[in-house]
């Protein structure tokens, strides 16, 4: 019987069923725990912001040929204190924080001084008043007579002489307008491919929205409370949202072949005076017209052209000579002049268009999440990876209440924001 009890202590004990506790396992091909080349290539991982654990697992097994299951690439994380997402402290100035805490402090005190409210004024006496001025019994200054006037209605020179007034000239006769001939003179509009500059057929050109309607509502919102709009007001069928494309090139755009950007300066700048204006207004989004103060209603904007899946696909794109000087003999048959362009597509010309900015960066951060193995083989594309993201997170913070309730525009006060330093900006 006492055998039997130190027996069944011994199962009680928990170590008892820790058949491993070396960790030895039928695993060969995985790193041990306190690998120091594994701990190294996943906070490399954590700092370019690549959080999630089948991704990270798919990209040590392609790049690094390291075989490790998503579920042990949460456990090595969790070891080194790199769980959750990237906190935005390591990415903030010292000047900068220090920045944010006093404008905290400065509104702390301000709603300490709007909580204690100032006694209200006893009202004051009436004044003292004479029965006949209570009652209306006081008499009343009576009120002018109001001029009369006579009508005549001819003139003083008719009224003396003639009985009957000479009559009016007749107004000069009107011309005929010919608007409608006009607009059947002047030819329609040429719709061209932004990428190829085709226009023939016109059936397989067509526009392309940036910003798509199936855009949950709760990201709309956040995106009018960043880029200025008034709520509710951000038009999804303005010409800041759409481009034209041939049919074949719009299948690969929408599949993540390719993104328009801007340049990598002018999406640096557009970070730095939207923190600079956040700082100023203590956490208010700029208006569009602080951050492009030359912009106009017909604003022409130029991108350059971003190739993603189109990098690992053998596709050539003949794009349009619309130079007159390139052009053929002029004749009915004769053929226009193409310009081939081949992967990685070095020599592809500027694109313009009236799209805006802020919908290009919006369309193109989200291609740039679903294609982030395509993108981390490319430096110059990281480059740009790291250049949208600190922007992207500033856009995507939900907009305080305040901003339904006055209908949008700048809201002092407002929610938090993460501050975030682009390189070479």
């Amino acid at each position: 019987m006492a055998d039997q009890d130190t027996i069944d202590s011994t199962r009680a004990d928990p170590q008892f069923y820790n058949r491993n506790p070396a960790g030895v396992n039928q695993h060969p091909h995985c790193p041990r725990p306190g690998d120091a080349e594994i701990e190294r290539i996943l906070r490399e991982f954590h700092a370019q912001a690549i959080t999630n654990r089948k991704l990270i697992s798919q990209l040590l097994k392609s790049e690094y040929g390291i075989i490790m299951s998503d579920t042990t690439v949460s456990r090595r994380r969790r070891a080194l204190g790199l769980s959750g997402q990237i906190t935005s402290k390591q990415f903030v100035p010292k000047a900068t924080q220090d920045a944010l805490r006093a404008q905290a402090r400065a509104r702390e005190r301000e709603r300490e001084r709007a909580s204690v409210r100032p006694a209200r004024p006893a009202p004051a006496p009436p004044s003292a008043t004479t029965p006949d001025d209570l009652f209306g019994s006081s008499p009343e200054p009576e009120p002018e007579p109001l001029p009369q006037y006579e009508y005549d209605p001819l003139p003083p020179e008719a009224s003396a002489g003639s009985a009957t007034p000479e009559p009016l000239p007749a107004p000069p006769a009107r011309k005929r307008r010919r608007t409608a001939a006009r607009r059947q003179q002047q030819p329609p509009p040429v719709t061209r491919c932004l990428v190829t500059l085709e226009h023939e057929p016109p059936e397989t050109i067509g526009k392309c929205y940036l910003l798509g309607h199936g855009t949950p509502s709760a990201r709309i919102r956040q995106l009018e409370y960043a880029w200025g709009y008034k709520a509710g007001t951000l038009d999804l069928e303005s010409a800041d949202n759409k481009i034209h494309l041939r049919a074949d090139i719009r299948c690969s755009f929408d599949d993540g072949g390719f993104v328009i950007l801007p340049d990598l300066n002018t999406i640096k700048r557009i970070y730095r005076d939207t923190v600079d204006y956040m700082l100023a207004h203590d956490g208010a989004r700029p208006p569009r017209a602080h951050i492009f103060p030359h912009e106009s209603a017909t604003a022409t904007w130029t991108y350059d052209f971003v190739p993603l899946k189109l990098l690992s696909q053998n596709v050539t794109i003949h794009r349009r000579s619309l130079d007159p000087s390139s052009q053929p003999p002029t004749s009915p048959s004769a053929p226009a002049a193409y310009t081939l362009h081949h992967p990685p597509f070095p020599n592809f010309p500027k694109l313009e268009c009236a799209a805006h900015p802020f919908f290009a960066i919006a369309n193109a951060v989200e291609k740039f999440r679903k294609n982030v193995e395509t993108v981390l083989r490319y430096p110059h594309l990281v480059e740009v990876r790291m250049a949208l993201l600190p922007l992207w997170d500033v856009w995507t913070v939900d907009p305080p209440e305040g901003f339904f309730a006055s209908g949008g525009g700048p809201v002092e006060g407002s929610s938090s924001f993460r501050v975030f330093s682009v390189g070479g900006a």
